[in-house]
């Protein structure tokens, strides 16, 4: 792997360019390939970080890295992407209010390690999020899956199952998908109703050998 100075690690892409995708009827998310130009050693360097355990919904740990300049240069360009590209084509709402602009943007690194038998009972479903726009960066070269979408279809009845969700079942129906590929940035609305895609390889060695990590990017006010 070529040597990245710290200060460069999180440089951006200058050619990536955004795209859009459908995620359910009527809702789209942007898409931006090869957002990094030095995802290998991201993930290397993320990987190195004390990781905690989540609280909530996450079924895994979380880390945050601190004093990167290249990191903050990155968010911050994701942040006004958002407040001019895509809040005045997607009308969102926060308290019966439109939403115009996001003044923070929280990021971390998230490593999904739960097995399914040892889920909650929440995470066993799929979910919305708090915050009314999320980002996610897949940050796996080997398949681990990406984000798939729903619409609740019966809010009585709730999925009977020892694992993770993947796939219609009761109560949902799958509408949408986004691929976890490598290096992908993902920019969805959080109040659809989602879920990460967890194969078989969180049975195997591959869980902790190379597990599934992504970046996590939360708009909060």
């Amino acid at each position: 792997m070529v040597a990245v100075s710290e200060s460069e690690l999180f440089a951006m892409n200058p050619a990536a360019r955004p795209q859009m995708a459908p995620i359910a009827p009527g809702v789209p998310a942007i898409i931006i390939d090869n957002f990094y130009q030095n995802p290998e050693a991201i993930r290397e360097a993320a990987l190195d970080q004390s990781f905690s355990p989540a609280t909530a919904m996450y079924p895994g740990r979380l880390a945050t890295f601190t004093g990167q300049p290249s990191l903050l240069r990155a968010v911050d360009w994701v942040k006004n992407f958002v407040n001019q590209q895509l809040l005045p084509r997607i009308p969102l709402t926060r308290d019966g209010q439109r939403v115009t602009r996001f003044e923070t943007l929280q990021t971390d690194f998230g490593i999904v390690d739960t097995l399914p038998q040892d889920l909650a009972p929440a995470q066993r479903a799929p979910h919305v999020d708090p915050a009314p726009i999320f980002g996610i960066v897949y940050l796996n070269e080997e398949d681990r899956g990406g984000t798939a979408f729903f619409r609740k279809t019966d809010a009585e009845r709730q999925p009977q199952r020892e694992g993770y969700f993947a796939d219609t079942d009761a109560g949902f129906e799958k509408v949408g998908r986004i691929d976890g590929v490598f290096n992908r940035l993902a920019i969805y609305p959080g109040f659809i109703w989602h879920t990460a895609e967890v194969g078989d390889w969180i049975t195997s060695d591959a869980r902790i050998r190379s597990p599934r990590l992504t970046q996590r990017l939360v708009f909060v006010d």
